[in-house]
């Protein structure tokens, strides 16, 4: 068992060094729309990964062995993470300016620059760069576009052209659903609807448990601007839709719970050949 013990500089920056190189030189070859891959495994399964994406190599990295050069590792780790979960890709680009930001911001400090002055240029500089960047970017637009940046992804023509198209008729907010499909060749269904962010009040409202979904037929939908917690708020709901011979009813509310939740789920629960309707109770969820 390794015992505690300070390291000083300048073997401690070196140390840093050492990691931030091993991740920055790991990701590198990865760079640009052609990029290589890298190897990771075997996996339990005794298969070797081959990963383009440098998200994903860093999730497989857990230490390098040496607590020392761990640390500038998994700072890399950290950076290039929080780099793909808020923009989806980037991570290899973001290694090695770190990496060169780190090697010039110890070189000046150590020739005696002012640490607290260089943040500030380099703050500055992203900046500008920033700016200008934006200035020179080119929104995408239309089907050809989306198709085109899904290619850098996929690197695959007929999956590409499908992402593009979905992407172009649904928009950047609709849910897409990827289900296993053996067959030769790419299939997608577009379902008609709306979309929101809400929660069904019971798990007896679930048609399909399994997959915690509930599933309508030509339901009348009812939708309150409050939250419903006497049966006097939903009985008269239940009646319109019977008078309307709808075949079931979705409630859309603030919030659906007491005693009008309780008259629900009783009636959701009721034999067939008693159950006049079926029901859905959801809560909204806030935006």
């Amino acid at each position: 068992m390794n015992r505690p013990r300070v390291v000083n500089q300048p073997t401690t920056h070196r140390d840093i060094l050492t990691g931030i190189n091993l991740i920055a030189d790991l990701l590198a070859p990865t760079l640009g729309p052609n990029g290589g891959v890298v190897a990771s495994g075997p996996t339990a399964g005794g298969r070797v990964e081959l990963l383009d994406d440098a998200s994903t190599v860093v999730r497989r990295i857990i230490s390098l062995g040496n607590p020392r050069t761990d640390i500038g590792a998994m700072v890399m780790r950290s950076l290039i993470w929080r780099v793909g979960q808020r923009v989806g890709d980037g991570g290899a680009t973001a290694a090695v300016i770190a990496r060169q930001l780190y090697v010039e911001g110890m070189r000046l400090s150590t020739a005696g620059y002012n640490s607290v002055r260089m943040a500030r240029g380099i703050e500055e500089g992203v900046r500008v760069a920033t700016a200008t960047l934006r200035a020179l970017a080119r929104p995408v637009a239309g089907e050809t576009d989306l198709a085109a940046v899904a290619r850098t992804i996929t690197k695959d023509d007929a999956l590409s052209a499908i992402i593009g198209e979905m992407s172009y008729l649904l928009g950047p907010d609709a849910p897409v659903i990827i289900e296993k499909f053996v067959a030769p060749y790419l299939q997608r269904r577009y379902i008609a609807g709306a979309h929101f962010g809400a929660e069904i009040r019971s798990m007896y409202f679930y048609t399909q448990p399994e997959q915690r979904r509930a599933v309508l037929t030509a339901p009348a939908i009812a939708i309150c601007d409050e939250r419903l917690t006497e049966l006097a708020q939903v009985l008269p709901l239940m009646e319109g839709a019977i008078k309307l011979h709808a075949k079931g009813l979705v409630i859309v509310a603030q919030d659906v719970s007491g005693a009008a939740l309780g008259l629900l789920v009783s009636n959701q629960q009721a034999p067939e050949e008693k159950k006049k309707l079926a029901l859905l109770a959801v809560k909204l969820k806030p935006v």
